[in-house]
């Protein structure tokens, strides 16, 4: 929503109007001010000073499964990610939010085995965390290496709202075209699901051998 430019002309000028009219009481008045710079505000390319919530990394998971003739769901990732739980998992996803997964409408672990619990919780320090000189671990900007990285990075490499050479909420980036390109190289195997997703896709389903 803050990457549409006219949804923080709006809002501004709405603050402005409440801020300028003579009868707004001071409380009114500031209150109408922080609500545009904490949820509205664009202050440009790179959102520099604008509203944290355009400034966010992406949140993502990717989902790598076998359905079974007996029933069962087993992960088939290639490569091991130390942040998943287990390091592999059917799961692997970005530091944020918390992961729950479900087959068939019942909630499992992250080896498909009956659970009544979250996977994991959500890691906010990491989440949070901006790059730093020759640190690339840690944090949820640049580009995404489940084996060198963790859930750290994102598929689409995103990178923080730096000045100048930074991404702000409007970026659209060429990774995406990528990462569809990348899914048409991957051979498909029967009742096998290999997919990279925003986060939300959090149901792991399809159809078993008969």
């Amino acid at each position: 929503m803050i990457a549409n430019k006219h949804v923080n002309d709006n809002v501004k000028a709405w603050a402005d109007t409440v801020k300028a009219h003579p009868d707004t009481n001071i409380g009114i008045r500031n209150f109408a001010g922080d609500v545009y710079s904490m949820f509205f505000k664009n202050s440009g390319d790179n959102n520099v000073y604008g509203s944290l919530i355009g400034n966010a990394p992406p949140i993502w998971q990717e989902i790598a499964a076998a359905f079974c003739a007996d029933g069962s769901v087993k992960p088939t990732h290639l490569v091991d990610n130390r942040d998943a739980t287990p390091t592999n998992g059917i799961v692997y996803q970005s530091y944020m939010p918390d992961l729950y997964l479900y087959v068939d409408d019942k909630m499992t672990d992250n080896l498909g085995r009956p659970s009544n619990k979250r996977i994991s919780g959500g890691d906010w320090r990491n989440f949070s965390n901006m790059p730093v000189v020759n640190g690339v671990n840690g944090q949820a900007y640049g580009k995404c290496d489940v084996y060198a990285r963790g859930s750290g990075g994102n598929p689409w490499a995103i990178d923080p709202p730096l000045p100048f050479v930074g991404d702000g909420p409007g970026e659209r980036p060429a990774g995406r075209r990528a990462l569809r390109r990348r899914h048409k190289r991957i051979r498909r195997e029967p009742h096998t699901v290999r997919s990279a997703s925003p986060a939300g896709v959090r149901r792991a389903g399809g159809p078993r051998p008969h």
